[in-house]
């Protein structure tokens, strides 16, 4: 899977350079949140492999909100202004702050033009400069960059995901939310044993499987909306692999069930 998601995003890269296949901002987006998907499923791994599984849900939780986040831009119907929120949203920090520099200032209002020069469409285009010019003046930040179209992550998974992604990323997204908090049950998910306190790594087989399947299945329904985005037809490879993750499952189902 690893491998795979290294082809796409070379695939993506070559593509983008010969004919600009999407968009800068789009390109860009893919790029970067797939880099982010992937180094953590690879941390994941790390971390299973070294006795270190009761950790991972904190990663597993990040890489669930990196997925999201790419889905509530490319499937919206603004989605290049979407794109602009999601890249733009360190740009407004020093008019959120009454100790920035003037200078400051406007560097970053030179970095959000060029952000907003990058969307195509006028009308997107102009509802950038907008939420440039409210922003700018509102005086303090939104939580989340999705906002105010969206106001929290729950919101987006219901508003872009497909009835297929639904119900895996709603319980993903509840189940990991405990270990984010640091609640008891949260931090112990993927401990085979919960009431083990040792601070040391620890095998925990069982659980194992289950972290590891999450990791792959967060990795390939980003990989398989990217893919579909950006039209890179790489459908059977993706397949074989999801033929792999269901394999998975089957041996995590037996191993709760034992």
């Amino acid at each position: 899977m690893i491998v795979f998601g290294s082809d796409v995003q070379d695939l993506s890269n070559r593509l983008f350079k010969e004919r600009k296949h999407i968009g800068q901002l789009f390109f860009d987006l893919g790029m970067k949140v797939g880099s982010y998907v992937i180094s953590l499923h690879r941390a994941t791994l790390a971390l299973c492999a070294s006795g270190w599984t009761h950790i991972t849900p904190l990663l597993l939780r990040a890489m669930m909100e990196s997925t999201v986040n790419y889905l509530t831009v490319v499937n919206n119907d603004r989605p290049e202004y979407m794109a602009f929120k999601f890249f733009s949203q360190d740009y407004f920090v020093p008019f959120l702050s009454p100790e920035a520099q003037e200078s400051t200032k406007t560097k970053a209002l030179r970095d959000i033009r060029h952000c907003i020069g990058l969307i195509s469409r006028s009308e997107e285009r102009e509802e950038a400069e907008r939420f440039r010019d409210a922003l700018t003046t509102r005086g303090r930040p939104f939580t989340f960059w999705f906002q105010p179209e969206l106001n929290r992550l729950g919101d987006c998974i219901e508003a872009v995901a497909d009835e297929e992604m639904k119900e895996g990323l709603r319980f993903v997204y509840k189940a990991l939310s405990m270990s984010v908090h640091g609640t008891h049950m949260g931090m112990v998910m993927f401990k085979d044993d919960p009431n083990d306190l040792s601070i040391n790594p620890s095998e925990n087989p069982q659980r194992t499987i289950g972290a590891l399947l999450i990791s792959c299945k967060l990795l390939l329904e980003f990989l398989r909306c990217r893919c579909d985005f950006e039209r890179l037809d790489l459908e059977s490879r993706f397949s074989s692999l999801l033929d792999k993750a269901e394999e998975l499952y089957r041996v995590d189902r037996a191993l709760v069930g034992s």
